[in-house]
């Protein structure tokens, strides 16, 4: 029955990758799961310019501290922040005083006024050094935000901002931009995964099944697998072995995700329950968690979800039409 449809799911995920997005020269050797943003293409989308974007412009507007912060930087964020990765590995994980602590590592894209933002954090560092340090490197220099956490940052070309809550990997970010060091993808298959989705998505998502997050990620675990009970759960572990897809913003939003599990049996299992579970789910607000108009294009979302199977593979797609988002927020 679902067959035809799969077809169609399948040839027009695979259109979409012919702007496949490049491998960024900053990953993480390690990296094993990647989060993009599109923000350049989000501002310019119809439904954002008409419903979201106004709203966020006037709260920019409305902050004098924050205009004059953002002058003296030379810096518009709804102009000049192109993408952002934020990208996961195992070096994503450190323990600190006996606890386990987890930050993804952040990569900004756009255009940025290098001179003004060096003079502006020399300027701060010299009035807070408590709050904000400069350390001083052969190839180049990491900013140290010192609050609960520090936080350290850096730019490794006039184009580009990490940041992190390692040293080491903005360390790692300078070195590969003076091409000291070059990225080399350690995660098997992780680079078809990154190349296989769209650039021009508003957001779009590449995780291998050995991405995992914290030991109380809430992920079943699959049939058969035995996990150790101090261990970080791996997306492997719930028989989840690639994940790839991305949403596309226009008029309204489009999404379309590829999941590749254990078995043609988990796949056809778990594509079985989507489809009974989610419409009724999404019906009831799931047990009022999605109630208010605000979230009704999520609803909308999870109605009319289509989901199929075909041996390994599971592909999600959904839609929702621009005017749900509009009356959302009437």
């Amino acid at each position: 029955m679902f067959r035809p449809v799969l077809s169609l799911a399948v040839a027009s995920f695979l259109v979409a990758t012919t702007h496949a997005a490049e491998v960024d020269r900053y990953l993480l050797d390690d990296t094993d799961a990647v989060l993009g943003i599109n923000v350049k293409m989000l501002v310019e989308a119809p439904l954002v310019k008409k419903h979201y974007l106004p709203v966020v412009q006037k709260q920019l507007q409305g902050n004098a501290e924050v205009q004059k912060q953002l002058k003296e930087l030379g810096f518009d964020p709804l102009k000049d922040v192109e993408r952002v990765l934020l990208v996961h590995g195992d070096s994503c994980h450190r323990t600190v005083a006996g606890k386990e602590e987890f930050a993804p590592f952040v990569i900004v894209h756009g255009k940025f006024d290098a001179a003004k933002i060096q003079a502006k954090i020399a300027q701060l560092a010299q009035f807070a050094p408590q709050l904000l340090k400069i350390h001083k490197g052969a190839s180049g220099a990491v900013y140290e935000f010192a609050g609960e956490k520090s936080v350290f940052f850096a730019m490794p070309d006039r184009a580009t901002l990490v940041a992190s809550l390692y040293k080491d990997q903005v360390g790692d970010a300078l070195d590969k931009g003076l091409k000291k060091k070059e990225t080399k993808l350690k995660t098997f298959g992780m680079q078809f995964l990154i190349e296989q989705t769209d650039y021009k998505n508003g957001a779009w998502v590449a995780a291998s099944g050995r991405a995992a997050l914290t030991r109380e990620t809430p992920l079943p675990t699959a049939k058969g697998k035995k996990v150790e009970k101090e261990a970080r759960k791996k997306l492997s572990d719930s028989g989840i072995y690639e994940l790839s897809g991305g949403v596309s913003v226009s008029d309204g939003v489009k999404a379309a995700f590829r999941v590749k599990v254990e078995d043609p049996e988990t796949a056809k299992t778990i594509s079985d329950v989507l489809q009974q579970f989610l419409p009724e789910a999404a019906s009831k607000g799931f047990d009022g968690k999605l109630d208010g108009k605000q979230f009704s294009p999520v609803r909308e979302f999870l109605r009319t979800l289509i989901v199929a199977s075909e041996d390994n593979d599971l592909i999600i797609r959904g839609d929702v039409a621009g005017k749900v988002f509009g009356d959302s927020l009437k």
